[in-house]
């Protein structure tokens, strides 16, 4: 086995990223000469997996996301697909050996079942290009084996698109252009001019388009790869593409036609049920009922923006009104209800995690307590203590909220403050709970007349 010594390129720098990944210019320094190597994590139970090529680290990546691009010197390389569990031990997902072609782009793509480690090798070979690029497309969605991909300029209906591609479960194809002018000039290409695009997907044979991304604007003189994959986490089962270039910078474009979706918590005690209305433009009022201490179901709505209101029989709590709630295309939210001081009726709103909760839960946190500031938050497994536990959210203000990730296993949520004199005050505590990986959890730290501290932390999902 040669020692093989590689490179990361980003994008941090476009023109230094361009050429040095070799993705545009008509310099004879854009041949290439080497191999070059890069991971796409297209498995929808999975971990953030890091690809190790040679035991060094070439990146990782989580659910729709890629590695930087790795050059190479040698042609045969050891490669090993690495997690870390809630033990902080490395577990090694996959091993394999790999013989790259010099000249040639090799994306490993990860796809299937977790569990089972599926690792494919998509490889093309680079190209010079000047002012065009070239589209590769492929599939990581098990339930459907094939999609006809269609391409048009940008504001050009389906109607006139043309049929360019398959995206095809684990394999890689490249989209003919369709308008190539060969006989005009000599800058005639073959491949695809550098502009702004709509793409479409259809099921095999059929003329209804289940998927229309927003535009799309190609600017890099490279090759793209679209995979075609699900969504994950609080919202599921709709389509996105995500284009992957010789970066990390993986971008993703839900439907411009997909639904959105909501919940909402009430946070009052007692008997403070909420009224709750949501208005939009183009949508019948959304008006619901909602018990104290209640979390809704998700309710699926049309994206666009809305006029959130709600309000209490009691006249000692000033009502909600005219709040703005934004639902994106493919985009999950949740909105917590809360009394401040003044028993005036607040809300906090935030975008719901889309990443896999199988291995890893993103949880959100928020503090609905205004008389304290900078609560700390801790989440305390078995074997630790407060001052030894690895996961923590530091400094929570009145009104924040804010994400962690935590490895799977059972936790003690503590919530704790410093009173006035420097002490630790234990502020309210739950059970250990090992959080399910079919739910996404948000953690809420609130007045409560139930507790003996006046204080409790809610585990919601």
């Amino acid at each position: 086995m040669k020692k093989t010594l590689f490179y990361m390129c980003n994008f941090a720098l476009l023109t230094l990223a361009i050429s040095g990944c070799g993705s545009s210019s008509s310099d004879e320094e854009t041949e290439y000469p080497a191999t070059y190597i890069q991971f796409y994590n297209g498995s929808v139970n999975s971990s953030t997996t890091s690809l190790y090529v040679d035991d060094s680290l070439l990146g990782g990546s989580s659910y729709g996301d890629a590695t930087s691009l790795g050059t190479l010197e040698s042609d045969e390389v050891d490669l090993e697909f690495r997690r870390v569990d809630a033990d902080n031990k490395t577990v090694i997902i996959k091993e394999m050996t790999a013989n790259l072609k010099e000249g040639y782009k090799t994306l490993f793509l990860l796809s299937g079942d977790y569990a089972d480690a599926d690792i494919t090798e998509l490889s093309f070979e680079r190209e010079t290009l000047d002012d065009h690029f070239r589209l590769f497309t492929t599939s990581v969605v098990t339930s459907v084996p094939q999609y006809d991909v269609y391409m048009a300029e940008e504001g050009t209906p389906f109607s006139d698109a043309t049929l360019v591609s398959k995206a095809n479960y684990q394999s890689l194809d490249e989209a003919v252009y369709w308008a190539p002018d060969a006989t005009s000039t000599t800058d005639a290409s073959d491949d695809f001019d550098l502009d702004d695009y709509v793409i479409y997907l259809t099921l095999p044979g059929e003329a209804v388009p289940i998927y229309e991304s927003p535009t799309i604007s190609f600017i890099y003189s490279t090759e793209y790869v679209i995979a075609v994959r699900s969504t994950a986490g609080a919202l599921r089962n709709n389509i996105e593409l995500d284009l992957i270039v010789n970066s990390t910078a993986v971008t993703s474009y839900a439907d411009v036609n997909a639904s959105s979706q909501y919940r909402i918590y009430n946070s009052l005690d007692d008997d403070s049920t909420l009224t709750i209305s949501l208005d939009g433009n183009n949508e019948e009022s959304e008006l619901v009922s909602l018990a104290a201490n209640s979390l809704s179901e998700f309710k699926q709505l049309a994206y666009g923006d809305y006029r959130l209101s709600a309000s209490l029989a009691s006249a000692n709590v000033s009502p909600l009104a005219n709040r703005l709630l934004t639902l994106n295309q493919g985009e999950s939210k949740a909105v917590v209800l809360y009394a401040d001081n003044s028993n005036k009726l607040k809300s906090i709103a935030f975008i719901e995690s889309a990443l896999p909760q199988t291995y890893d839960h993103e949880i959100k946190v928020a503090n609905l307590v205004q008389d304290f500031s900078d609560l700390e938050i801790y989440f305390v497994r078995n074997d630790e203590t407060i001052e030894t536990a690895k996961y923590k959210l530091a400094s929570l203000d009145f009104e924040e909220s804010r994400s962690i990730v935590l490895p799977k296993d059972y936790y003690e949520i503590v919530a704790v403050y410093d009173d006035s004199s420097g002490n630790e005050v234990l502020l309210e505590r739950t059970q250990a709970i090992g959080f399910n990986e079919e739910v996404n959890y948000i953690v809420t730290i609130e007045k409560s007349a139930a507790t003996p501290s006046g204080y409790a932390v809610a585990i919601l999902h």
